[in-house]
């Protein structure tokens, strides 16, 4: 058990770090071209998807990593939020916690 909140707390302070000023051009890049192929696998599974997101005020595509235990898991990543009002882009860290009985791990 003591292993388990060791690790659980692990993996909540990574997940509060931030990207270091002299990285943040290349990941942002990286996001971006992640958040454009899922954008292109979607819409090419479902065409009308575009258009949605073209008329949306905005949308956010993000790269989760996920670690499931018994009992608790969580998971990180990087995202994109786009703002199709402002024609801006925020890029964010992503954090989830899960209770639950599964164990395994994944990439989504």
């Amino acid at each position: 058990m003591r292993r388990l909140i060791i690790a659980l707390g692990v993996l909540l302070v990574a997940g509060c770090g931030s990207i270091p000023v002299d990285e943040r051009a290349g990941r942002r890049a990286d996001i971006d071209a992640v958040a454009a192929q899922t954008i292109e696998k979607l819409t090419a599974q479902h065409p009308d998807v575009q258009s949605e997101l073209d008329d949306a005020v905005g949308y956010m595509v993000a790269r989760l990593s996920a670690v499931n235990a018994p009992i608790f898991g969580g998971g990180s990543g990087l995202g994109v939020h786009v703002n199709n009002l402002e024609r801006t882009r925020t890029y964010v860290n992503v954090s989830r916690f899960d209770a639950s009985a599964a164990i395994g791990a994944q990439t989504f």
